[in-house]
């Protein structure tokens, strides 16, 4: 029996992420063209916490802009290597 395993780096991990998650990353895209990297939404909405899930997972970063009340989430390269 082998009882070798690979190199920590070598191992490959794919992020979990929920339907509504990937359906967010999607739109932010404007799947399937990918013609924009945005998603706009704020405390209380319905895609809120998800997106907060996908910024501490790396997938996404939030801006703040002084003439948009809610925050910008942009789609980052980690983000965009989610299989969809």
């Amino acid at each position: 029996m082998n009882t070798e395993t690979a190199p920590l780096s070598a191992v490959r991990v794919e992020p979990v992420v929920s339907q509504r998650q990937r359906d967010i990353l999607r739109h932010a895209l404007g799947w399937p063209k990918n013609y924009r990297n945005h998603f706009c939404t704020g405390e209380g909405s319905d895609d809120f916490a998800d997106c907060e899930v996908l910024v501490a997972a790396g997938m996404m970063a939030r801006h703040k802009k002084g003439w948009v009340p809610d925050t910008i989430y942009t789609v980052t390269e980690q983000g965009r290597a989610v299989d969809g």
